[in-house]
């Protein structure tokens, strides 16, 4: 008796496992290529006493390749073909011709991550996932990656359009305290409509007719570097 009720435990968590991974590709496609905004928090915390180490606070607007992370430390952007970071503590900017760089180097590129970056070959390898339903009736969607990755990231996605609401990420960090720090990575305010305006580079430099690159606004007095001249 007991093997069979242990047998038809394992049935039914192979069965779940295949429902929760289903939606989870459901998700992925529902959020694929979408205009997405949203507010973040990234967090260093020591697990024995809960403490808060260090904090990054920002917002991330991303369409299609083209996307802007402006945070409390520094602005990182790539827009029509050109990359952008601003260094506010430094003061400093980097700014190139990411399609030139690319051909310079040899690199090629099969196009950015979603909200859901892992491929299906090391989810159904490393992971297990568990679905449940939120307090307003979204789907609750908890993947948890094994080592190597030692992950684990929860979604909250609306039960009707399968749109992403909030993603908590927490992953252990590698250093000298045998693994007792983690990054905790939330994101929150998702928005799926925004001005494109938002991500526009003209805010923070021109590109002259030459391809000379000059720093505009309040970033004018920053130190300049190029890698693509």
């Amino acid at each position: 008796m007991l093997l069979f009720t242990a047998m038809a435990m394992q049935v039914a968590s192979v069965q779940a496992q295949g429902d929760a991974y289903a939606l989870l590709k459901k998700v992925r496609d529902a959020n694929a290529n979408k205009p997405i905004s949203y507010e973040y928090k990234v967090c260093k915390r020591y697990v024995p006493t809960g403490k808060i180490l260090d904090c990054i606070n920002g917002r991330l607007y991303q369409q299609g390749s083209d996307y802007l992370d402006s945070n409390n430390y520094y602005i990182s952007s790539v827009r029509k073909g050109y990359y952008c970071k601003l260094d506010f503590k430094e003061r400093s900017a980097i700014i190139f011709d990411a399609d030139e760089f690319r051909k310079q180097m040899g690199i090629e590129t099969n196009g950015t991550s979603g909200v859901i970056a892992f491929p299906d070959s090391i989810i159904k390898k490393y992971g297990q996932i568990k679905l449940s339903k939120t307090g307003q009736g979204n789907y609750k969607i908890e993947l948890t990656l094994g080592a190597p990755y030692d992950m684990t990231s929860v979604l909250d996605v609306d039960k009707a359009s399968l749109l992403v609401r909030a993603v908590k990420i927490i992953s252990k960090m590698n250093g000298t305290d045998n693994q007792q720090t983690e990054q905790v990575y939330e994101m929150m305010q998702f928005n799926y409509v925004f001005d494109n305006r938002a991500m526009d580079h003209q805010r923070f430099y021109k590109v002259q007719a030459d391809k000379t690159i000059v720093l505009t606004g309040r970033f004018a007095g920053f130190k300049l570097n190029t890698l693509t001249k």
